[in-house]
């Protein structure tokens, strides 16, 4: 029987333990509020011109 793991936020914290679980045979459910999430360590580049502020956009693509 497979075990199951709800993770709460889809963070860069929540998006790499789904990937480490899921990847280890585990049946994981991330619950957040939408589909992208926001990459922060970016926002300095963005702010100093280096990025763009789509750089900081982080699509959670839903795996089966």
């Amino acid at each position: 029987m497979t075990k199951k793991v709800v993770i709460l936020g889809g963070g860069p914290g929540g998006i790499a333990t789904a990937r480490l679980l899921s990847g280890r045979g585990l049946d994981v459910v991330m619950v957040t509020q939408g589909y992208t999430t926001i990459f922060k360590p970016v926002l300095t580049y963005i702010a100093t011109g280096y990025r763009s502020p789509s750089d900081a956009i982080v699509q959670i693509y839903f795996y089966r």
